[in-house]
């Protein structure tokens, strides 16, 4: 009689624990569960570019917010030279190329320019605490960080930019060190080849890609007056100044 009781009662305990834990599992409520993502098809050199590029962004968002004006535009410069994915691979699908951006204007240029100003300075103050005003650091630096409007304004809303910054933003002959015609001093040197130079950093860079004796095309302005004329090792030929002036209208 003794070992039915006990028999009973274990049974009685097990099926009331069981019950508590089905009730608990029916009404306390559950976590939504989600269904199985579909692997999609993504290319592995865009989906190591996409992680890349979420690592940059987050080393500009932890610089800027600690006040590192250099780290972040040491950041930014790193994004624009991305690094180099595997030309073997195939892509799994092939969409048409996005358009290009279009420059910002009025009062969007305005606020981009007025957002690189305040950062210059911020750069500048950061460099004197620093102790490396005084270094070639802080020119190449404040050069980056215009770099960024230079990619985004158009020609004439940079140019006001440098202007309202301070800035050099026009090119002028000095002196021809050698004879050639058509070239004197005060010349604005307006365009390379076509490409619209603003400052020495653009003058240079761009010489510097091509062969020294190359043929280029220099537009100068004299007196107002647009002239263009054909001009070979023009890296040594020229002793150049710089001023600062508003865009021409």
């Amino acid at each position: 009689m003794l070992r039915s009781i006990t028999v009973f009662t274990a049974g009685a305990l097990a099926g009331g624990l069981t019950g508590a834990l089905v009730a608990h599992h029916w009404l306390t409520p559950q976590p939504p569960v989600c269904p199985p993502q579909v692997p999609c098809n993504v290319d592995a050199d865009e989906l190591a570019m996409l992680q890349w590029e979420n690592r940059m962004l987050l080393a500009m968002v932890q610089a800027g917010l600690s006040g590192d004006i250099s780290g972040h535009i040491q950041t930014f410069s790193a994004m624009q030279a991305p690094p180099k994915t595997n030309p073997t691979a195939t892509p799994q699908s092939v969409t048409s190329p996005a358009a290009p951006a279009q420059p910002p204007t009025g009062a969007a240029a305005d606020a981009l320019v007025e957002r690189l100003t305040r950062a210059d300075l911020k750069l500048q103050r950061q460099a004197l605490a620093e102790g490396w005003a005084t270094d070639e650091r802080l020119v190449r630096e404040r050069q980056a960080l215009w770099d960024q409007a230079r990619r985004q304004l158009s020609d004439h809303d940079y140019m006001n930019a440098l202007h309202r910054a301070g800035r050099p933003n026009r090119l002028l002959v000095d002196a021809v060190k050698r004879d050639i015609e058509g070239l004197q001093h005060g010349d604005v040197i307006w365009a390379l080849d076509g490409r619209r130079v603003l400052t020495r950093a653009e003058y240079r860079d761009y010489l510097a890609t091509l062969p020294e004796q190359t043929l280029v095309t220099v537009e100068i302005r004299r007196n107002g007056q647009s002239q263009q004329l054909s001009v070979s090792g023009l890296a040594s030929a020229l002793s150049l100044i710089a001023d600062s002036v508003p865009a021409p209208d």
